[in-house]
């Protein structure tokens, strides 16, 4: 496992915090929607609660609201994996910060949308 390192939140960007599920079926989601270029996303799959953390512009709090979804701004801290740490065990990188663009960060109107559609979608 790589090094993990606490960041703050709120000051370059904020952090929705989607269980793991939902946060799989709004990856697949956005990917799709984005041409593969989605912006940063972390996956832990440690732990009781496997989660995945999309990376928004601060401010953003667009994205509350949805069940099991949470945003983490100031006075909070993320768990981000080295900027090669891209497979697991432990924390990864699905997504990594584009090194020619790190200030690109997820859009978070289209993640609003595509929590909200995933969320409507009935169960399978």
């Amino acid at each position: 496992m790589g090094t993990i390192s606490a960041v703050g939140a709120g000051r370059h960007w904020d952090a929705v915090v989607v269980p793991q599920p939902l946060g799989l079926a709004v990856l697949e989601a956005l990917d799709q929607a984005t041409d593969h270029q989605p912006g940063p996303v972390v996956w832990d799959p440690l732990g009781r609660n496997p989660r995945l953390y999309f990376l928004i512009p601060t401010g953003s709090v667009m994205c509350e609201g949805f069940p099991g979804a949470t945003v983490l701004s100031v006075a909070a801290f993320v768990g981000l994996p080295g900027p090669t740490t891209i497979e697991p065990p432990g924390p990864h990188w699905v997504a990594p910060p584009d090194p020619d663009d790190p200030d690109r960060l997820v859009d978070a109107e289209l993640l609003h949308g595509l929590l909200a559609a995933v969320v409507a979608e009935p169960a399978a």
